[in-house]
């Protein structure tokens, strides 16, 4: 699976979604993209699933708008920020 690029991760270094503590394989935990993606890495990566899938997959709904989701963003920045002061 490794080499194979319809199932590895290869294709995200074109959408610049990976960096030296990229795992392709994560907690699996709600909302735990917060600590991997900013803002424009997230509209990158809607766009890009947008992209390639539209055609192929129906659309999901993840729960969260666009607002929600900056909202979730500026929050987790914030408490990020504090606790590191």
């Amino acid at each position: 699976m490794k080499k194979n690029p319809k199932v590895n991760y290869n294709w995200f270094r074109e959408w610049g979604f990976v960096n030296k503590s990229f795992s392709f394989l994560r907690k699996g935990e709600i909302g735990d993209w917060l600590n991997h993606f900013d803002t424009e890495q997230s509209k990158s990566y809607d766009k890009m699933v947008s992209t390639r899938l539209s055609s192929s997959i129906p659309q999901f709904n993840y729960g969260i708008s666009l607002e929600n989701q900056q909202r979730l963003y500026d929050l987790h920045t914030k408490q990020n920020q504090s606790q590191s002061s």
